[in-house]
């Protein structure tokens, strides 16, 4: 079973993920619009 701060630090990791796969579709869409 997690204990709390695990369960936490998983959460963070699964946000963060979600977070750095909404930046590079941002950053790949903004490089093809400005080239």
């Amino acid at each position: 079973m997690f204990s709390g701060r695990s369960s936490n630090c998983f959460c963070t990791l699964e946000f963060t993920e979600l977070l750095l796969d909404l930046l590079f579709e941002f950053f790949t869409r903004t490089l093809t619009l400005t080239w």
